[in-house]
């Protein structure tokens, strides 16, 4: 089976409707940004949001400009052009239908609010969109596309008909630009973003686009047909389940676009039944105590409609669990499945976590080789206890933008904080935890370029580091988790080994993995000897709900008592 590089079957179909003599529009909003500016990360999200509702009347095609940038590195010659083509100095910039719109674009539909900026992608109202889509079109659009599976080829026709008298310029010219509807990035780009939609991969043939005739009738048509080798092409697509087509018809003179069109990809062929485990993206690489919440991004490489799959994983080899998914997935269409909380025995080192899928729509797969998923590693966090525990800021020449928090496992207000630092300074403030539990330290920049230089902050415990989080890739935050073990009052040690309890939180019943000769004790959150025993078996029915710490020899586990 071909996987993303060879890419499969596409059909796509943009269709604008004939309204009486001239049709209705769909407007073209074209947006250059990047990946580090964060001007874009403030705006683009609602601009975002704007433009999904409504796709009956605006589509958007978003380029890449400049560097670095990992999609403008797929495409950097198209990118380039189109950016020279639009005379983009600046990001985030956007046009409406070839023109940079600006407080006066609008005439009757309402105050502009692009302000000294024209353009910003902020400036865009549902007003804007409304008034542009008004504007009546000469012109129709159909296309479709079909990929070859075997040669990987896609073939494109667009049919052009006008339905009004139109005379533009000699350099009319038809665009199709093939486009990633949504990206989603796992870990967040330079500026914040972690979405992006309609970002341009290809156009076809090129960005200079396809010359066409200046006169038209009523009636009159244009076939166009035009194929792209996915093959060899050195760029990403990172979903291609989310491949799109957007075309237009633009005056090269003018460069006032007069139609656009848009639609989704449809695929066919290849095998019938065929399910693959994509990805794996689990809480965290380093997890407190002694469960792990995870994801796991599934695909349908099938030509039928995905509607059920099982989802098979475990820990460190131990019981292989079954989630049994059901939904509906087309054909290359991907799907992000929260798999149940699963508890594990910890090695003190490095833990794996194996997803993969069997019996695609209650048949075998028809390729097992991409059943399964790249394996997901994670240690365990690392534990302090409350006493001498400290968090160290070591400053960058930009201090006022560090700051940090600490959140406990369950609790969404910060335990504790700090912030309105100087320039270049080590400043330490003591905190202390009194409950035994999983904890974050969370690190903020507000610029969103991290700590430059050397500059770090760190959990401190008896001059130890516990943890440390620096350098400018965390962008505006970071988050490092921790536990700590309170003293309860009676001789214990420290348990740098962490138990392995489950099911934890439970209603009254805690088994101890492993265990079956050590006897244990519970102590209740003030210290006081509630339980103890012999066993795997931990009984707490009939005590009130809330957090315990077990102490099995030198080592202790918090419980919680639902």
């Amino acid at each position: 089976m071909k996987k993303i590089y060879s890419i499969a079957i596409m059909l796509l179909l943009c269709t604008v409707q004939l309204h009486a003599q001239s049709s209705q529009r769909l407007v073209l909003i074209e947006e250059h940004s990047v990946s580090w500016c964060v001007p874009s990360a403030v705006q683009n999200p609602a601009f975002f949001s704007l433009m999904n509702v409504n796709k009956d009347k605006a589509v958007l095609l978003y380029y890449p400009i400049w560097g670095p940038d990992p999609t403008y590195s797929d495409n950097t010659a198209e990118a380039d052009a189109r950016g020279s083509y639009n005379s983009i100095s600046s990001v985030p910039k956007t046009l409406i239908d070839g023109t940079k719109p600006n407080n006066s674009y609008c005439g009757g539909c309402g105050t502009g609010t692009w302000g000294s900026n024209p353009g910003n992608p902020s400036g865009y109202t549902q007003d804007v969109l409304d008034f542009a889509a008004s504007v009546l079109s000469p012109f129709t659009i159909e296309v479709s596309a079909d990929v070859d599976v075997t040669d990987s080829i896609i073939v494109v026709t667009m049919a052009i008909t006008a339905t009004d008298a139109f005379v533009g310029s000699s350099d009319l010219k038809a665009r199709i630009a093939v486009v990633e509807e949504h990206i989603s990035w796992a870990s967040p780009l330079a500026n914040g973003e972690t979405e992006l939609y309609n970002v341009m991969k290809k156009f076809l043939p090129g960005a200079d686009g396809i010359s066409i005739r200046s006169s038209w009738l009523p009636g009159d048509t244009l076939s166009i047909t035009e194929s792209w080798d996915f093959a060899s092409w050195p760029g990403n697509i990172y979903d291609l389940g989310q491949l799109s087509v957007v075309c237009f018809i633009q005056d090269d003179t003018s460069k006032v676009v007069h139609q656009a069109g848009y639609a989704e990809a449809t695929f066919t062929g290849g095998n019938t039944n065929d399910a693959a485990a994509n990805t794996i993206d689990a809480n965290a690489p380093v997890v407190c105590g002694n469960s792990l919440s995870s994801v796991v991004e599934i695909i349908n490489y099938g030509g039928d409609t995905l509607t059920s799959v099982e989802i098979n994983y475990q820990i460190n080899g131990e019981t292989i669990n079954v989630y049994n998914w059901t939904g509906s997935l087309k054909s290359y269409e991907k799907k992000i499945v929260a798999l149940p909380l699963t508890y594990f025995t910890p090695t003190g080192g490095t833990n794996i976590l194996d997803v993969w899928t069997s019996n695609p729509n209650g048949i075998p797969d028809e390729d097992a080789s991409n059943d399964q998923a790249t394996q997901h590693s994670f240690t365990e966090a690392p534990v302090a206890d409350n006493t001498s525990m400290a968090v160290e800021v070591k400053t960058d020449g930009y201090g006022s933008e560090i700051s940090w928090k600490i959140f406990q496992d369950g609790v969404t207000a910060a335990i504790d904080s700090g912030d309105g630092y100087g320039n270049n300074e080590i400043v330490s403030t003591p905190v202390n935890l009194d409950v035994s539990s999983c904890y974050v330290l969370v690190a903020y920049d507000s610029w969103g370029d991290g700590i430059l230089d050397s500059g770090y902050i760190k959990l401190i415990n008896d001059s130890d580091d516990v943890l440390t989080i620096s350098g400018g890739s965390y962008a505006f935050e970071s988050s490092a988790p921790f536990k700590v073990v309170v003293p309860t009052g009676v001789k214990e040690v420290l348990a740098h080994i962490i138990l392995s309890v489950y099911p934890n939180p439970s209603g009254g019943r805690f088994t101890i993995a492993g265990i079956t000769t050590e006897r244990w004790k519970v102590f209740n959150s003030q210290g006081k000897l509630v339980k103890e025993g012999k066993g795997n078996e931990v009984n707490l029915d009939g005590h009130a709900g809330g957090m315990y710490l077990l102490q099995v020899g030198e080592h202790t586990e918090q419980l919680i008592l639902k």
